[in-house]
């Protein structure tokens, strides 16, 4: 069994740049889709792309994570978090 490397400092700071960054980017599309359409239908359309943009860097961080790449790896986990958390909570103000 292979030990893991102890959680770094850099490591924090990347996954809390991954966060701010994965949310920026939720702002930028709820700003596009609300210019462009009704909210039930641009926080379907955005919680899609928040759910494919979550499988891809789950693929993503899964490979940096192979190649040893703990820091850039944590970055990439921490991308989707803001995205879909949101989105979902938009669509239970929305449905619920």
């Amino acid at each position: 069994m292979r030990k893991s490397k102890a959680v770094t400092s850099e490591m924090v700071w990347a996954a809390l740049g991954g966060a701010l960054v994965g949310y920026i980017g939720w702002l930028v599309a709820i700003s596009i889709g609300d210019a462009f359409a009704t909210t039930g239908v641009w926080s379907l359309i955005v919680l899609g792309l928040s759910a494919v943009s979550a499988v891809v860097a789950l693929l993503w961080g899964r490979r940096l994570r192979a190649r040893r790449n703990l820091t850039l790896a944590s970055f990439a986990f921490a991308l989707p978090f803001f995205p879909v958390l949101l989105s979902l909570g938009v669509l239970a103000r929305i449905y619920l």
